[in-house]
Parts: C-alpha cells; structure tokens; sequence
C-alpha cells in the first residue's frame, strides 16, 4: 500500500515536472525569444510540428503565402525561423555584401563528408575568394550563353526518366 503511494507520487512528480517545463519553454518563445514579435502560426511559435506537418503534405509554399495577405512580409514558420517574402530580405540574406552577425545556420550547411573545401563550409576570407573564381560563369550573360547546353541537358533527361517510366524501370537521380 505505502509503497504504490510513493510510485503515484513519483509518477505524479514527474508528470508535474514535464507540464512545467512545456510551460517554462511555451513562455520563452512566445513571450522572452528574439523572434516573439514576429507573426505566424501560433503554434509555429513553440514547435516544428506546424512546419512539418506542411513540409510533409507538399503545402509549406502555399501556407505561408497566406500567412503573408495577412501578417506582411515576415512570417515566423517555426520557433528559431523566419519566412521573407520581400525583395530587398534577399540581398540582405544571399546578397554579396558580408553581414558579421548573419552566421549561416549550420543545420543547413552541414559537411556532407567530401574530400576538399565546399563553398559552403570555409571562412569569410576563403569563400570570398572562391566565389571570385566561380563568378563570371553565373553572371547574366555566361548563363544566357549556355542556356542552350543547358536547355539541352534537362531535356535529355526528361526524355530518359520519361522512357524508363514507359518500360517500368527505377530511375536514380543520385548517380
């Protein structure tokens, strides 16, 4: 009998210790996270399980499209990101100019293992120099240029993806 009191109150306990720390995590990014002011989705303001459950379904273009008719050009779409949909956060974002504070996210920059230095991955000082020597092939002109070869590329595909389909077969993208 005491000893099925003492596990209720421990079940109990710990019960009580994960309802506070919801609460203690539900109020610091509603209320004390930096991106608290941003709209959205309320329950994007707490968890991913908004912005998965659209990633998932194919629908995560079209929810925040109406997020922004009703919120503005900036819309929090999960707890720790933000979606822009102004022309002028693109040049702040993935413009030329080195912004110190805006570090990349390394969850979307992770080393994928390769030999040599990613474009990705390198410090300010080395990227800047890499970009240099990549630069002219994706200026306006080099990709009109070659937007033919290109042209001609993706329809080769299509038309090998298209014949393997009609015979049944498995494509791999990856190889």
């Amino acid at each position: 009998m005491a000893t099925d009191v003492i596990s209720r109150l421990e079940q109990a306990q710990w019960q009580i210790l994960l309802m506070a720390w919801a609460c203690a995590l539900l109020l610091s990014y509603t209320q004390f996270d930096p991106l608290a002011s941003y709209p959205g989705p309320k329950v994007a303001q707490f968890t991913r399980v908004w912005y998965a459950i659209h990633l998932f379904r194919g629908t995560l273009l079209d929810k925040p499209l109406k997020a922004y008719k009703k919120d503005g050009y900036v819309v929090r779409i999960a707890p720790d990101e933000l979606s822009y949909i102004c022309p002028e956060a693109w040049d702040d974002i993935y413009g030329s100019k080195v912004i110190p504070e805006m570090t990349r996210d390394p969850r979307f920059m992770q080393d994928v293992g390769g030999q040599g230095q990613s474009l990705l991955h390198v410090t300010h000082g080395r990227h800047r120099a890499m970009r240099k020597k990549l630069a002219h092939g994706f200026s306006a002109k080099s990709l009109r240029d070659t937007e033919s070869l290109r042209a001609s590329y993706v329809d080769s595909l299509i038309q090998r993806v298209t014949e393997n389909a009609q015979n049944g077969e498995a494509v791999d993208l990856i190889k």
